[in-house]
This record gives structure tokens, C-alpha cells and sequence, in this order.
């Protein structure tokens, strides 16, 4: 009876064992399957808008990355008394999608600032929506940025360079004519005292002609600036002649011109020539008279040693007040 007991026992164990045995090597094999992967969705290149774009992944949406760097050591004081250095990052993002309104364009730019002395500072430039001609948000207005800068160097000249928020419209007939029209926060008031700001152009291949007027709801004056562009024929030379005006009545607003030692003037000219003598060497030159019979002059050497980095030396002198000033930048565009 008691051999029959063990005989029982000794079942009972091997059948628990064999069980433990099993479910292990079930467990093992379990472990060691392995998944089929899930598809990877590589990001694409998007060519609908030039270089750089690419499709933000599982969208048909466009987003290029890019923006610049740059370190610049600029003189103080009368004649080179001192200097000051500073550093600068502005990344930029552009994204674009193609709707049944056309294509829609959202910008952002902003500036970090590092000066010499310890302080920072920072700023959005750039914060707008786009689509099919209609513009709303922060921008620089169409007074400074619709005929491009004026002179072709650092110090490009001085006349109305504003910036606020912004809603605006813009005429393109595709074949070389676009005209535009803004109204523009002022910043001055709050009170529904807006600037308006209007333009027309035309441009095709190295040559552009245009014109484009704003006026200050606050300040009550109003200015006005005209440009016209070419490139000389058979030769690597651009020629560029700007004239300014200014309204001599209301107050001192955002369209009035004022010479280098800060008197309003009535209107202005100013003519920049830029030259490639090399592919990695440039020459710039801009002149500005002013009707207080005061002079500006400019001038600097671009130099690329490789693509995307410009070192550029630039001088500055007034006959106003018969100081010379100049800057040294080094900057990387990505």
C-alpha cells in the first residue's frame, strides 16, 4: 500500500515538473518573437518652393529651417575713439501648405542679442500669415521692405524703417507688376490712429522700378519713397538711386527723414553701386544728400572665403558732423 502512495507521488511530481518544463521553454520561445517593424516614414523633400523645404512627416505641409548667426565689433565715439562687439542669432521657420485659397505661408523670425557689457536682449521680428495676397501679423512694413533696402551696404542710408503690426494686401499680375496696400499699427496710439501705407512696382530680370508713400495717423505727416534698379549690361555692376521725402508739416512721425546729426529734412537722394569683382570678393558704395546740405557716405568689402560665411569691413563717414565710424561682421547664413 505505502509503494503505491510513492508510485502516486512520484507521478504527481514528474507530471508538475514536465508542466514547469514546458511552460519555460513556451515562455522562451515567446520571448525571442519578434515583431514585424512598423513602416518608418522617412522625411521627403519638398521642391514646391525652392531650396531647403521638407514635408513635416505624416503632412502635406512644407517647413524650412533657417536663419543666421553673426559677431560684429563696431567703433564708439568720434573717429574711432572705442569699439563694442555683440553677438546676434535669428533663426527663422517658414512653413507652407497649398489649400483651395492657394498657398498659405506662416513666418517666424526672432533676434537673441549679446553685447559686450553683459546685457542681452531679444525680440520677435517676424510673425505673420499669409494667403492668396492677404498679410496678417508682425512684419517690417511695405515702406522699408516692398523696394528691398535702399543702399547695397551695412549702413544702408537713412529713411523711414518701420516695423508693427500689419494687415496688407498684394496685387501680383505675374508678369513683372505688383502693387500693395497696408494699414499699419501705430504704436503711438491705441485709439484707431493708424498709419496706411501703399505701394506699386514693377521689376523684371536686373531691372525694378517703383514707388511706395505711407502716412502717420498720429504724427499727421506723410512720406514718400522712390527707386530705380539695373544692372549694367555686360558687366557685374549694380546701380541703385533711391529719393526720399518727407513731409515738412505735423509733427516728427514715422515717415520723417533725418540727416546724421538728427535734423528733419524735407527730402533726400542716396545712390549705391555694389561690384563682384571676384565670385568671393564684392564692393559696395553708397551716397546721401540730404537737403540740410549735409552728406553720408559708405563703404565695405564683402568678402566670402566660403559659402554661407560673409566678412564684411565697412566705413562710415558724415560730413554733418565729420565723423568717421566703422564695423567689422562676421556673419553665417544657414
Amino acid at each position: 500500500m505505502l509503494q503505491g502512495h510513492v508510485v502516486k507521488i512520484r507521478f504527481v511530481l514528474l507530471t508538475a515538473i514536465a508542466g514547469l518544463f514546458g511552460a519555460s521553454i513556451a515562455s522562451a520561445s515567446d520571448a525571442v518573437v519578434i515583431p514585424e517593424a512598423e513602416p518608418v516614414d522617412y522625411v521627403r523633400i519638398c521642391d514646391l518652393y525652392g531650396q531647403g523645404f521638407f514635408y513635416l512627416p505624416g503632412t502635406e505641409t512644407c517647413l524650412k529651417i533657417g536663419g543666421y548667426y553673426r559677431y560684429e565689433v563696431a567703433s564708439t565715439g568720434d573717429d574711432f575713439d572705442g569699439y563694442f562687439n555683440y553677438a546676434r542669432f535669428a533663426p527663422t521657420f517658414s512653413v507652407k501648405s497649398e489649400t483651395e485659397l492657394g498657398t498659405l505661408t506662416g513666418y517666424v523670425e526672432a533676434e537673441m542679442d549679446w553685447y559686450a557689457d553683459g546685457g542681452t536682449s531679444s525680440r520677435l521680428l517676424y510673425s505673420y500669415v499669409e494667403l492668396n495676397g492677404f498679410l496678417v501679423g508682425l512684419t517690417k512694413t511695405p515702406y522699408a521692405r516692398f523696394l528691398d533696402s535702399a543702399g547695397p551696404t551695412l549702413f544702408e542710408g537713412r529713411y523711414a524703417y518701420n516695423q508693427g503690426g500689419e494687415i496688407s494686401y498684394t496685387y501680383d499680375n505675374n508678369n513683372g507688376f505688383t502693387a500693395i496696400v497696408a494699414a499699419i499699427d501705430n504704436e503711438a496710439s491705441s485709439d484707431w490712429e493708424t498709419n496706411a501705407e501703399a505701394g506699386a512696382r514693377y521689376k523684371r530680370d536686373d531691372f525694378t522700378l517703383g514707388a511706395v508713400a505711407g502716412y502717420d495717423g498720429v504724427a499727421d505727416s506723410w512720406g514718400a519713397r522712390a527707386t530705380v534698379r539695373f544692372k549694367v549690361p555686360h558687366t557685374q555692376i549694380n546701380i541703385g538711386l533711391h529719393g526720399f521725402y518727407s513731409s515738412p508739416d505735423g509733427e516728427t512721425g514715422d515717415y520723417t527723414i533725418l540727416d546724421p546729426v538728427y535734423e528733419r529734412t524735407e527730402w533726400s537722394g542716396l545712390i549705391g553701386v555694389s561690384a563682384e569683382l571676384t565670385p568671393k570678393v564684392a564692393l559696395s558704395g553708397t551716397a546721401q544728400y540730404f537737403d540740410t546740405d549735409a552728406w553720408e557716405f559708405s563703404g565695405d568689402l564683402e568678402l566670402t572665403p566660403v559659402r554661407g560665411l560673409a566678412v564684411t569691413p565697412e566705413v562710415v563717414y558724415n560730413t554733418a558732423s565729420q565723423d568717421w565710424s566703422g564695423v567689422l561682421r562676421f556673419e553665417h547664413k544657414f
